[in-house]
């Protein structure tokens, strides 16, 4: 049986790591860990182009292509104790409007915890993307005991960067790099640099 849903994490206790639950809920948003079926509605978010502009090689192009990444999806959750969350909208009957993550990702030649949400093109612009960012910070912070999460955006991706600044992570030029001929720009923000407002996360 999944855990009861928590409500999203507040910063008040960091100095001690909490049990991951495997559903969180917000104000709009409820975030639950991935199951077998959330196949269905993967493959019509990742196939659709509109959600893909930045990072096209990233498409999926058949449902058993979306087995695969749901199964490499528990797999890394089963190894590190985090990654993918189904976004579901709560007003609309838990429906399924994207997934996010905090995972895994090499920085400067060091694994990093990477945020990151992919919505379906409807979701856009409602402040969802800001809402999950703000939280799953909250999580590798008090979850995964990270000492920081840096984001590594595309250039172009000019949502991504506004919701990076939304939640208060900073430049880290220093650890700009480029794939091919995109220019990725990090964004890093530190537990230290957590403030609380009102016992909760910003």
């Amino acid at each position: 049986m999944a855990d009861a849903p928590s409500v999203c994490p507040d910063m008040t206790d960091s100095t001690r790591l909490r049990p991951r639950p495997e559903t969180i809920l917000l104000g709009r948003l409820r975030l639950r860990r991935q199951q077998p079926g959330d196949v269905d509605p993967l493959y019509p978010i990742y196939c659709d182009p509109a959600t893909h502009l930045h990072h096209p090689a990233r498409r999926l192009s058949s449902i058993d292509a979306s087995g695969h990444t749901m199964a490499r999806w528990q797999r890394h959750w089963q190894d590190h104790g985090s990654g993918q969350w189904v976004v579901c909208l709560v007003d609309a009957g838990d429906r399924v409007i994207g997934f996010g993550r905090v995972t895994y990702r090499c920085c400067g030649g060091v694994d990093k915890h990477d945020p990151g949400c992919r919505l379906t093109p409807t979701a856009s612009g409602h402040g969802y993307a800001t809402e999950f960012a703000s939280c799953v910070l909250g999580c590798a912070f008090l979850h995964s005991g990270a000492a920081e999460v840096l984001a590594l955006i595309r250039l172009a991706n000019r949502g991504s960067i506004r919701v990076a600044g939304k939640v208060g992570m900073q430049r880290a030029p220093e650890l700009d790099d480029q794939v091919g001929d995109a220019v990725r720009l990090v964004f890093r923000k530190t537990a230290r640099a957590v403030v609380v407002h009102d016992g909760r996360l910003p």
